[in-house]
């Protein structure tokens, strides 16, 4: 069995001597080493650090001493911390030496020992500051007759070293600089004069030439463009102060809407302010009133019960009070409005059991019209020679064409710009048809202009072509240009859709019609029953009367000859 091992701990032969290296800490062995300008890696175990740190004093010899320029020695003063480090090491190294001598720890006298080193440093002290005082002497009268210390600089000038150097400062710059670096130094009384200073650095180009001359200094960046185009990425300047931009606005939003829709959605908007005032709800002035859904459907019910009005106009004017709201910035008053939805519903059917119908309509056949031409073109005038003819022509066209009344007539004479001109009717070559350009249409919201062809028939009391060209001659031989009104009164002003109303009511008196179910419209709804009639295709149907869906059989008014005809065939099998 082996021997127990003697666990006891043991004292010290010799005392602990703490200017031992080899009982400091890792720590501050470290700070040793960096003061004596030996900086360990951190992953250094203690016994490394030791041997680092002894080799270090060992083999430590005295700092060269800076000097200036005229190569005498400088001195340096050492302070306060530095004298205490020289101790340390002086105490360390004379430990290590009597280590190294005796084979083991000893004691040091402290006393002896550093009042010798204290008194060895004095006189070491007494000499530097006496050295110092001689250079200082010497120096200072050379500053103040003027002249200058020599930097590393201006030796390499001297000797032609610096020629492939750009110098970017003047001679006068570098006495100046000269002058302030010998002033510091004469101020200080000591200090380093090694190395160089900043400032008389020679200052080199880093940056080449052609990449410099596209550097550029407040000036306007130059603009990039994938096309190589100038302009192309660039916003327009905004010069337009901003009620004029406003402006601009208000127009887009006006253009939004046909003026007549407009007019419209104006008068809902005063039929809801002067509602909202009834109800007693005040609203500043300019400002349009909080609307909630309540007081929607109690608008609605003042429009059906109050203001008698039918069901398509209700809607209109909430169309109108949605519109204005959206177009001050508000938030759409009818989202989530499932009640007022409700009430609207109701008012429609409501409408069909109190009598409140649209009127019927009768239709303007291919008969009625040739009857009509025929009174118009007679000997015994109905008006005048022109009007009578003017008449004609537009009966014609709007039967042929299957026009709406607005689209040939004015709703009054304060829209007289938006009437049919001369220069909207384009004759063929060959005289078989004319062209009409509709420049303002229901079915064309973007007025890109619809053209509608009107071709010559065999029979010229009915002709449309011939009709026009007669009266074309007239419009001209009058002194009327591309641009005047195409259908005019004896006054000169544009045809209207109220004055048309009455003459063709009174044609339809005078043939024994009763004209108080005819207006205007009579004319598309004649066409489209007429075509009917004669066996023509339904898709031609829709496509002479321009529409996008089969709503025209609406149009087409079956007579009770037509449905006795029908039945007929139907009992004949």
């Amino acid at each position: 069995m082996a021997p127990k091992r003697n666990t006891r701990w043991t004292s010290r032969s010799v005392p602990y001597d703490v200017n031992l290296p080899d009982n400091w800490t890792a720590k501050k062995l470290r700070q040793e080493l960096n003061e004596l300008g030996t900086f360990p890696v951190s992953s250094a175990k203690k016994s490394e650090l030791i041997k680092l740190y002894k080799d270090r004093v060992n083999s430590a010899e005295p700092r060269p001493v800076s000097l200036p320029p005229t190569r005498e020695p400088a001195v340096t003063i050492p302070s306060a911390p530095d004298i205490g480090r020289i101790l340390r090491h002086d105490t360390a190294q004379h430990a290590i030496a009597s280590n190294n001598q005796d084979g083991g720890p000893t004691v040091m006298s402290a006393g002896s020992e550093l009042t010798a080193t204290i008194l060895a440093l004095r006189e070491d002290i007494k000499h530097m500051q006496e050295r110092l005082q001689t250079v200082e002497n010497r120096h200072v009268p050379a500053a103040a007759a003027g002249s200058s210390l020599q930097t590393p600089r201006d030796a390499m000038i001297s000797q032609g070293r610096s020629a492939s150097l750009p110098v970017s400062v003047t001679e006068t710059n570098n006495q100046a600089s000269r002058e302030s670096v010998g002033q510091s130094y004469s101020d200080t009384g000591f200090g380093s004069l090694e190395g160089i200073s900043s400032e008389d650095l020679p200052q080199v180009e880093l940056i080449a030439p052609n990449i410099r001359k596209n550097i550029l200094e407040d000036e306007k960046i130059p603009q990039i463009s994938p096309i190589s185009r100038k302009g192309f990425n660039t916003l327009p300047t905004v010069t337009q102060p901003p009620n004029a931009m406003r402006n601009q606005i208000n127009q887009l939003w006006d253009a939004a809407i046909s003026p007549q829709t407009a007019r419209a959605y104006t008068v809902a908007i005063q039929h809801l302010l002067r509602f909202v005032t009834l109800f007693g709800t005040r609203t500043p002035c300019g400002q349009l009133p909080a609307l909630s859904e309540d007081l929607l459907m109690y608008f609605v019910s003042y429009c059906y019960h109050s203001l008698k009005l039918k069901f398509a106009t209700i809607n209109l004017y909430l169309a109108g009070i949605r519109f204005h709201y959206i177009k001050a910035g508000y938030a759409n008053p009818f989202l989530n409005s499932e009640r007022l939805s409700c009430i609207l519903r109701g008012i429609k059917r409501k409408q069909g059991t109190d009598g409140i119908t649209k009127p019927q309509r009768l239709p303007i056949t291919f008969d009625i019209l040739r009857r009509m031409s025929t009174l118009l073109l007679s000997q015994r005038s109905v008006f005048s020679p022109v009007l009578d003819l003017m008449l004609t022509c537009v009966c014609q066209m709007a039967f042929f064409g299957f026009l709406r009344c607005g689209e040939f007539t004015i709703k009054n004479k304060s829209v007289a710009e938006d009437c049919l001109r001369l220069n909207d009717i384009v004759i063929a070559d060959d005289k078989s048809k004319y062209t009409l350009l509709l420049r303002a249409s229901k079915t064309d919201p973007f007025r890109q202009g619809v053209p509608i062809s009107i071709f010559k028939n065999s029979r010229w009391w009915v002709c449309p072509v011939t009709s026009m060209l007669r009266f074309l001659d007239i419009r001209r031989s009058q002194g009327a240009r591309g641009q005047s009104p195409l259908f005019v009164v004896s006054s000169g002003v544009p045809l209207t859709r109220d004055q048309f109303i009455v003459y063709l009511r009174h044609v339809l008196t005078l043939l024994g019609i009763d004209s108080s179910k005819y207006n205007g419209h009579s004319f598309r709804i004649g066409a489209a029953t007429s075509a009917a009639a004669a066996g023509i295709e339904d898709h031609m149907i829709q496509t002479l009367g321009r529409w996008s869906s089969n709503c025209y059989t609406r149009y087409i008014r079956s007579s009770s000859e037509v449905i006795q005809e029908a039945q007929s065939k139907m009992s004949s099998f």
